[in-house]
């Protein structure tokens, strides 16, 4: 279901929510750090904003990349094949993870 607004009228669908700013991480993270993050799963344990970050206990869609191939909003330069977006998407995913992997080996 989508956002809707003040009078009750749709705003967008689901799909079609972007996102309106960025949050710098360092600046954020001390807020992040003593926020406590609802888990209806498990009410027993407490878990932080930050935490669930850095455990990665979400998931996501790459929509926009500035990789100097395909720069832009991924849907620009694929457009109208929604599988081949997904495919791009997950293969910018495991790019910024080997690159992640490779800053923690010597």
């Amino acid at each position: 279901m989508g956002q809707f607004g003040p009078d009750g009228q749709p705003l967008a669908s689901k799909d079609e929510l972007i996102d309106l700013f960025w949050v710098y991480y360092p600046d954020a993270r001390e807020v992040l750090a003593n926020s406590i993050a609802f888990n209806s799963k498990n009410l027993s344990s407490d878990i932080s904003f930050d935490d669930l970050l850095n455990a990665r206990r979400f998931s996501t869609v790459i929509y926009k990349s500035d990789n100097g191939l395909g720069n832009g909003v991924i849907k620009d330069y694929i457009p109208k094949d929604a599988d081949e977006q997904l495919e791009e998407s997950e293969r910018i995913k495991a790019q910024i993870l080997q690159m992640e992997n490779d800053m923690w080996n010597y």
